[in-house]
């Protein structure tokens, strides 16, 4: 099997529309055909900030029923379920970002249930027998985490507020509040990256303007490196960005088989990461690209493969 593995949409219909198509997919009789020896794989975030979230969904949705796409749950997937269920508080922050879904679905309608219902049903990672998905970062120690714990890679209702950013002050069934939870850790890892703690009264706005004193980092690169080798955000500290990194932060991949993310925002020419590493995020929930990576069964990747809109 071949795979066109696409990147977060974010509500752009239109950019995927127009990908599908480039691509070599068509519309037929209400749905969505292609190649019968490829699918698509989409690494999630369907939703929240473009004009066409919903019928982004029911364009997926269409695809996977009939065979040509696989899906797995991005971040803001886990962060609609999680407001639904009551698990994400209601700031002006959280509800400033899911606004545009919630007006879209309508919040509280029978559509909302059931797309959230639907987001319920994608697993979070795909470890196939060609290649690897996940929406952030390939980390073995957090899927071990999970594996016993979620029914086929799927998270469960029981498991969301273990799994959700500040879900509630209810202690888990485990005995432990679920901010220090190791469900929680392990979702936050898989879904959103590896973050780790700037040096002491370092801190930056993120695109939302929101001040953090913690930062993504580039997990797929090797020790040992300092904040600057794999900060992926703009701090402008020097001093802190030439500060070693602690060790064991990096976890690294085995390279036993091509890995592909998406989340984090990128720009430019499309790049690999590593040689067995490739991000299909290029921005296209802001003025970006809709871009997918075309495997053709390489064992080391291609970035002539990488196709965008």
């Amino acid at each position: 099997m071949e795979y066109d593995v696409v990147g977060d949409i974010h509500g752009n219909n239109e950019a995927l529309e127009t990908l599908l198509a480039e691509l070599g997919y068509r519309r037929s009789r209400g749905s969505w055909l292609g190649p019968s020896d490829r699918q698509i794989i989409f690494v999630g975030d369907f939703v929240d900030r473009g004009p066409g979230q919903v019928e982004v969904i029911s364009t997926v949705r269409s695809l996977m029923d009939s065979g040509h796409a696989l899906a797995i749950l991005g971040n803001h997937e886990l962060n609609a379920i999680a407001w639904h269920r009551g698990f994400r508080p209601d700031s002006q922050k959280n509800r400033k970002q899911h606004q545009g879904f919630l007006e879209q679905v309508g919040e509280r309608s029978d559509l909302h249930d059931e797309l959230v219902d639907w987001f319920l049903t994608l697993p979070m990672w795909l470890d196939l027998s060609e290649l690897r998905v996940v929406h952030a970062c390939w980390h073995w120690p957090s899927i071990d985490v999970l594996q016993t714990r979620l029914a086929d890679q799927r998270l469960t209702d029981d498991l969301i507020a273990l799994a959700t950013v500040g879900a509630s002050n209810t202690i888990g069934r485990d005995g432990v509040p679920p901010n220090e939870h190791p469900v929680f850790s392990a979702v936050e890892t898989l879904l959103k990256g590896i973050e780790v703690e700037l040096p002491e009264g370092v801190s930056f706005l993120d695109k939302d303007k929101n001040r953090r004193s913690s930062v993504r980092v580039k997990w797929w690169e090797q020790p040992p490196a300092t904040y600057g080798d794999v900060t992926l955000s703009p701090v402008h500290d020097l001093a802190a960005m030439a500060t070693k990194l602690p060790e064991g932060v990096l976890p690294g991949y085995d390279e036993h088989k091509p890995c592909f993310i998406g989340h984090y925002w990128r720009r430019g020419r499309p790049e690999l990461l590593s040689p067995r590493i490739a991000c299909v995020d290029y921005s296209a929930g802001a003025d970006g690209p809709l871009v997918a990576y075309c495997w053709r069964g390489e064992d080391v990747l291609n970035a002539e493969n990488f196709r965008s809109t």
